[in-house]
């Protein structure tokens, strides 16, 4: 798992959280966008290119909207 690395760009503390979590499992794990949670665990914090270069997955934030943003 140490040579997959798994790239997370911007989002919120839960996705922050599955990056910590991946970390603790032994899994390379980079972090950008996350500059108001100051606790990142075993993760990586990063630029984009670090978060992506050499990133077997990237996980990225969803947009959130309600009907009325349609």
């Amino acid at each position: 798992m140490e040579s997959m690395k798994i790239g997370f760009v911007g989002g919120d503390g839960r996705m922050l959280e599955c990056a910590k979590e991946l970390a603790a499992k032994g899994f390379e794990t980079a972090v950008c966008g996350f500059d108001e949670y100051p606790d990142t665990g075993d993760a990586i914090r990063t630029d984009l290119g670090g978060a992506v270069t050499g990133s077997c997955a990237v996980v990225l934030p969803l947009p959130c909207c309600t009907h009325a943003d349609i």
